[in-house]
């Protein structure tokens, strides 16, 4: 994948640096967004993919599914075990795991948060968390989770303003 453009940053402090990315798929659409006001966060919005996705992470992310709800869009592997993922799914890596898409059922959608381990470190000594941060599951299916995961990929992805993109994240 290669940078196709950068956007122009947002004036008045709410900047947000964007690239929307070409890949070697036709349909395939990959933009990633990282707001100034929130260091060590990245988001990519990935539209109608069929790509059978593999990376190493250094960061912590999490990956919401788009669509109808409990559609199955794929089956994808982590934590040596091979798992079912469907529309309003959340999958979550840490740094130094692996993952593989290893089936596709169509074009999916998603919107990944990625955050520096710095971040979520400092966030966890402050409530008084210490030792090793870990996702206690490779995977999520909660409603109120994928609801504010959801609101925030609308925030992101409509333009909105810096406090309302904050506000999201914080949830």
């Amino acid at each position: 994948m290669q940078p196709n453009r950068e956007s122009p940053p947002q004036t008045g402090g709410n900047e947000v640096a964007c690239f929307d990315l070409d890949t070697d798929r036709p349909r395939e659409a990959v933009r990633l967004q990282k707001p100034c006001r929130l260091p060590g966060v990245e988001f990519w919005s990935v539209a109608r993919s069929e790509r059978h996705w593999r990376m190493l992470h250094d960061t912590f992310t999490a990956c919401f599914v788009h669509g109808p709800s409990g559609a199955v869009r794929g089956r994808w592997r982590s934590r040596g075990q091979e798992r079912i993922v469907s529309a309003g799914c959340l999958q979550l890596m840490e740094p130094g795991e692996s993952h593989q898409t290893t089936a596709v059922v169509g074009p999916a959608s998603f919107f990944v948060v990625w955050w520096a381990p710095s971040l979520l470190e400092s966030a966890a000594a402050e409530l008084g968390v210490s030792g090793p941060l870990r996702f206690k599951s490779a995977q999520l299916a909660r409603d109120d989770v994928g609801e504010g995961f959801r609101a925030l990929c609308e925030s992101v992805n409509h333009g909105s303003d810096a406090l309302a993109v904050e506000h999201w994240f914080s949830e």
